[in-house]
């Protein structure tokens, strides 16, 4: 009917005889993609897990002891720790998402891509042995049937001749006779070559016919599954990416709260204050000591 969707097309249906076609511009492509992908998600995990390491380590105990100020600037230590903080979880979240895109994103693709290696060039070498073994018988008819039409025509040509040559003596017509009779002969075995050619080719033909549709299929679903993987692993990326930055965020908002809430004048006033109590007396401004 009018309303029926189109039914979708497929490599049986649309890449029929053209199976080197479909290995080289669609198969092959979409193999070497994906291989890119992991090559590069691999590269992207060592890169982000160098960086993690960096920023733990450069944010360790020693870093902490360094960028210590005097204990009484309380807000502005917490302010600085904060930093600290933001770096060692930065760093921490970074080795994580490392590990994930590593382990669950790059080890699945490797092993589809192992997978679907070995079945897709298994199929395509059934299919070439059935597309050539094919291709062979049907060029072997093409060439008999044109021997036999060769053979027929030079053996009824032979035939006409003899009809023709009644007039002629008896040794001529003798000589036409074998002539037409050897060439009857060649025309008749040309015939049995023929026939067996036909029934070669048409067996062939139905040996591709039966086992080619699988073929067909195993290709398509594999390619099928091979974009799905793609997009999954995607997906996947896309999820590990957000939790890290919604982290990051936190971690962020965190740090900003402790640098806003950092007093300078606070803190130097409470250090000033301590040390005046602690003055000696006798001590103060202006009294002189007299020898």
């Amino acid at each position: 009917s009018v309303d029926e969707e189109p039914r979708p097309l497929t490599f049986e249906g649309s890449m029929w005889d053209r199976v080197e076609q479909l290995w080289q511009q669609r198969v092959e492509p979409s193999q070497r993609l994906m291989e890119r992908i992991a090559e590069l998600l691999r590269s992207r995990s060592e890169l982000e897990r160098r960086y993690g390491e960096s920023l733990v380590t450069m944010s360790g105990p020693s870093a902490s002891d360094t960028a210590k100020v005097d204990p009484q600037s309380q807000s502005v230590h917490a302010a600085v720790d904060a930093v600290l903080v933001n770096f060692r979880n930065r760093g921490e979240q970074s080795i994580e998402l490392a590990d994930q895109v590593d382990q669950d994103i790059v080890c699945s693709l490797e092993a589809v891509i192992k997978q679907h290696r070995e079945v897709s060039q298994r199929v395509f070498r059934d299919a070439q042995v059935l597309t050539r073994y094919a291709q062979e018988k049907r060029h072997a008819h093409d060439k008999l049937a044109k021997k036999y039409s060769s053979r027929c025509a030079e053996a009824e040509a032979a035939a006409l001749e003899c009809l023709q040559c009644m007039t002629m003596k008896s040794p001529e017509r003798l000589k036409l006779a074998q002539k037409a009779a050897t060439l009857s002969r060649q025309a008749r075995v040309a015939e049995h070559e023929y026939y067996a050619a036909v029934d070669q080719a048409n067996r062939a033909q139905a040996l591709y016919e039966e086992h080619m549709p699988p073929a067909f299929a195993a290709l398509q679903d594999l390619e099928e599954k091979r974009g799905r993987c793609i997009k999954d692993c995607l997906m996947k990326l896309a999820v590990y990416e957000t939790s890290w930055l919604r982290n990051l965020q936190y971690d962020l908002e965190a740090t900003v709260k402790a640098a806003e809430e950092a007093d300078v004048d606070r803190d130097l006033q409470g250090f000033l204050q301590q040390h005046a109590q602690d003055q000696q007396p006798g001590r103060q401004r202006g009294h002189r000591l007299r020898a």
